[in-house]
């Protein structure tokens, strides 16, 4: 890494600024959209935050690779890659509902370094990274203690998404859990690194939905792995199971196991 982790910390925060501005100047117009060939929703204002941004990366630091969720892949094999989410959420941003996010993650020869997830609605932004901690709107977190999935809160993704193989094993989970919240996407990341939330469990992701998160919850003394149990990196895509507490690994895996 050739400047110190501080300077890109900071133009993490010029990014997300500039998302951010983006994103409060759609007013009614963002429910505007048009599905995608996965029949995903996707808004003008998707495209317009990940040009902005990638524009940016181009001019401050050239050498680096960027992955976003709308303009694919560049120089995936840089030191440095950029992870961007331009709307995380696509479908509340659409609705309303302010549980949307801008997610910017930076990877370092392939491990993830920092994370900042920021929600335009609300005026909150959680940020984070080994050796940096864990902050929500400046604040430092930390994720909360817990042993049992019986006392746990869990967040889940939508019940009707993807196979119903998946779906059974996100059930059970769920049912072990004391209670569970639903459609709070990346919202629910943040909750966890901050001790609200003990579990956020999601289905058929992409790198661009939890680069940002890992960092952040792992920092806050959380830990982030497939459901083969296996730590995330750029790489892993698929299911994910991000915990407040590395002991409920193991009771979680098994329930999704069967």
């Amino acid at each position: 890494m050739t400047q110190s982790l501080d300077e890109y910390i900071a133009f993490a925060g010029e990014l997300a600024d500039l998302s951010r501005a983006i994103l409060l100047a759609a007013g009614a117009d963002a429910g505007r959209y048009e599905s995608k060939e996965d029949t995903s929703p996707v808004t003008p204002f998707d495209r317009q935050v990940e040009t902005a941004l990638r524009e940016r990366i181009a001019e401050r630091y050239p050498a680096h690779g960027v992955l976003g969720e709308e303009h694919g892949a560049e120089a995936l094999d840089a030191e440095m890659v950029w992870v961007i989410d331009p709307i995380d959420g696509t479908k509340q941003f659409i609705a309303g509902l302010p549980v949307y996010s801008t997610l910017i993650g930076l990877a370092v020869d392939g491990r993830f370094r920092y994370g900042l997830m920021d929600y335009p609605a609300t005026g909150e932004r959680c940020q984070g990274g080994p050796g940096f901690g864990a902050f929500r709107n400046g604040h430092a977190v930390k994720a909360r203690p817990c042993e049992r999935l019986e006392t746990a809160i869990i967040a889940a993704g939508m019940p009707t998404r993807d196979v119903a193989s998946e779906r059974a094993a996100a059930e059970r989970l769920v049912r072990a859990c004391r209670w569970a919240v639903w459609g709070a996407g990346s919202y629910a990341y943040g909750l966890v690194a901050s001790g609200r939330l003990d579990i956020s469990v999601y289905r058929s992701c992409d790198v661009y939905d939890y680069a940002a998160a890992v960092p952040i919850i792992e920092a806050a003394g959380g830990f982030c792995c497939d459901w083969s149990g296996a730590p995330l990196n750029p790489a892993s895509g698929g299911n994910v199971l991000l915990l407040g507490d590395r002991t409920l690994a193991a009771p979680a895996l098994q329930r999704l196991e069967g």
